[in-house]
């Protein structure tokens, strides 16, 4: 039986999770996005803090996927990027950036989130705050198929 932290954090986890999605707009990377925030509350992410993201550019994608959500309030933890990797990232962003399924910016602030991903120290679903491995297979397969 899990201790009564593992139950509390994952209980927080899945209540902001449906708090997200209360809000969310129906867009095809709501439910992935909503598990990465809700796993960056409860501290079970690996992503840098700014996810690879500018700040406006997160504020856009909140707008974006979550309407009417009070992001301002968000002020979740995560770890400092790694300036030394700078450039690998941006290798990756340009790869996935080259294998977007279309035209959505959606797709391509997920391009960012998931180079900021690969630079972590974990399994890249974990890294990214994703629930299970078939999440982050679901969401290549969406956002650049043709590199799925």
């Amino acid at each position: 039986m899990p201790c009564r932290a593992t139950v509390n954090k994952k209980a927080g986890r899945e209540a902001c999770y449906a708090h997200l999605m209360a809000y969310a707009c129906g867009q095809g990377n709501d439910d992935a996005l909503a598990c990465m925030l809700a796993s960056r509350v409860a501290g079970e992410d690996g992503l840098t803090t700014d996810w690879g993201l500018a700040y406006t550019e997160f504020v856009t994608l909140m707008c974006f996927h979550f309407p009417g959500y009070d992001y301002k309030s968000f002020q979740p933890p995560g770890v400092t990027g790694d300036e030394i990797r700078h450039d690998e990232q941006a290798e990756l962003i340009d790869l996935m950036t080259n294998h977007c399924a279309g035209e959505s910016p959606s797709a391509r602030w997920m391009a960012s989130i998931v180079a900021a991903g690969c630079l972590g120290s974990d399994h890249l679903w974990q890294d990214l705050g994703l629930w299970c491995r078939d999440d982050l297979s679901s969401l290549m397969q969406r956002n650049f198929p043709s590199l799925a």
